[in-house]
């Protein structure tokens, strides 16, 4: 019974070892970028913190939309 919990504790633990210094994989353009390929409506969503000159925190918060029609425009 012992033997079979430390096997089990030892394959736990080479599995979490494994996926967590696996590399992620990481997306490419296949053909690149450029303002021909950016077509369409992107909605957008900023927000955070910031400080004053007098060294107060305010709020700031702000959402739009971004339409690109594929011509740097």
């Amino acid at each position: 019974m012992k033997k079979q919990a430390i096997a089990v504790v030892a394959l736990i633990s080479a599995g979490v070892l494994i996926g967590r210094f696996t590399g992620q994989p990481a997306a490419r353009a296949q053909g690149g970028c450029s303002v021909t390929n950016l077509k369409g409506s992107y909605g957008l969503a900023l927000n955070g913190f910031f400080y004053d000159f007098d060294g107060s925190q305010g709020v700031y918060s702000s959402a739009g939309l971004a339409v690109a029609d594929g011509n740097g425009a």
